[in-house]
């Protein structure tokens, strides 16, 4: 009885917790709000001021940017041997958007979201990986660029550079030598064969983890009451892809590292691909340049165009250099103190700030939020249904 007592205390007490802690929240919040009240007034005042058609040339900007991406990956898809149809890989970007946001493991969570939620459209794990990989060693050399053209400006302009910036130079000049190390490494075959397997092993850990855990949650569901529909009400029987048995297959690790190095022997024979890859990785930082650009003009803030690539730069830099999903907090400081440092006004440098963070990062979620609303009256096959039928038939 006590045990029972002491339990049920015990659960009683954790929401009242969160709580607190959400009430102690919302009190710093409004004390912060109250301290700074004078300045937020100030950066809600030039929001308010900003022109419509500034900022209807920024979201142009930010959706040119995201149907960009959206042809780069489906082109590193199509030269892996994947090839998916642009309406469904477009939602799936914009699921795995949404996750890498939400979620404090990002990047990782967006491979997930790709490698599971594509396979009923055909893409494998390994094109997913090979995708993903020549994505951001590419994205890193137009970092690179950027950066460089970045520091270039600013020794010409003969601005002095914070010795924090400095030292987030030499920083960022290390991580871009290694990791060009890394990807030239990983070219040569043993240092990429023991790379892949030690990868195989943790996504087959990673496979029989999750079988596991879906087991255990459809235990738990039958102990909760759930009504499960004998298969007279769910309708007549649909056939197992897995075979006339219904087993899962287990994880081969020596076919899924003859898969993953097939998929390299694909990319490998298309010798334009890196070449176009690469400038579309530039014109994505070209457009969010665009789109920083207009959001100037349309809170009438005057920047030489020089001083705005250059401060760009140099927030790519310093949040590259960050470990947080997508950045959250390090790039809205770095920016506002990065382009105050550049002679814009606080008010103003806060204000462009939370604008562009805005668009480029509040926008895509409500779309990948509509996205991953699924039409169960409309399911769409899975590849090779229709070879299946057919061969059902005859």
């Amino acid at each position: 009885m006590s045990k029972r007592g002491s339990t049920g205390i015990s659960h009683r007490r954790r929401p009242i917790s969160a709580w607190v802690w959400l009430g102690l929240l919302a009190v710093a919040t409004v004390l912060a709000v109250r301290h700074y009240r004078d300045e937020l007034a100030h950066i809600v005042r030039v929001l308010a001021g900003a022109s419509p058609a500034g900022t209807a040339v920024a979201v142009l900007c930010e959706l040119a940017f995201i149907a960009v991406y959206w042809d780069l990956v489906r082109r590193l898809y199509r030269a892996a041997g994947t090839p998916v149809a642009g309406g469904a890989l477009f939602r799936l970007l914009l699921i795995a958007g949404v996750v890498d946001r939400l979620l404090p493991t990002a990047g990782t969570s967006g491979i997930a979201v790709l490698a599971l939620s594509g396979a009923r459209w055909g893409i494998t794990w390994a094109s997913t990986l090979w995708m993903t990989a020549l994505h951001t060693v590419l994205g890193l050399l137009a970092t690179a660029v950027i950066v460089a053209a970045s520091v270039f400006l600013l020794s010409i302009w003969d601005i002095a550079l914070p010795p924090s910036v400095q030292r987030a130079l030499t920083a960022g000049r290390w991580a871009t030598a290694a990791a060009l190390v890394a990807g030239i490494a990983f070219l040569w075959d043993p240092v990429r064969h023991r790379a892949v397997r030690f990868a195989i092993r943790i996504a087959g850990a990673a496979v029989r983890w999750w079988r596991r855990s879906r087991a255990a949650f459809r235990f738990l569901r039958k102990r909760k009451g759930v009504r499960e529909l004998p298969p007279a009400e769910t309708g007549p029987a649909r056939p197992s892809p897995r075979g006339t048995q219904g087993r899962r297959r287990r994880w081969n690790e020596q076919e899924q590292f003859a898969a993953f190095e097939a998929t390299w022997e694909r990319i490998r024979r298309n010798p334009g691909l890196w070449a176009v890859a690469f400038l579309e990785n530039l014109a994505l930082y070209g457009f969010r340049i665009g789109t920083l650009a207009a959001l100037m003009a349309a809170l009438h803030i005057t920047l030489p165009w020089s001083h705005l690539i250059a401060g760009y730069g140099l927030v790519v830099l310093l949040v590259n250099l960050s470990a947080l999903p997508f950045s959250l907090g390090v790039f809205e400081v770095s920016m506002a103190a990065l382009y105050h440092w550049l002679g814009m006004p606080w008010a103003q440098a806060w204000a462009l700030t939370l604008a562009y963070r805005g668009i480029t990062f509040w926008l895509p979620i409500p779309l990948g939020l509509l996205a991953m609303i699924r039409r169960k009256e409309h399911p769409q096959p899975s590849p090779g249904e229709e070879e299946n039928r057919a061969a059902r038939r005859l």
